[in-house]
């Protein structure tokens, strides 16, 4: 998963981003899918914020 691969929390992501945890847990669980530029957006910072 990017995000853990990036070694970010959900809650980091979420004080950062300003997205829910809920819509974090349902985008990663394959319940909901996100838009294409949240995509962008998110796969953008996880490359620059990778530990």
């Amino acid at each position: 998963m990017a995000r853990t691969s990036a070694g970010l929390t959900q809650a980091e992501v979420h004080r950062r981003l300003g997205i829910p945890i809920a819509t974090l847990s349902q985008w990663e669980s394959g319940r909901t899918k996100p838009a294409l530029y949240i995509i962008t957006l998110l796969k953008e910072w996880y490359e620059r914020n990778s530990k």
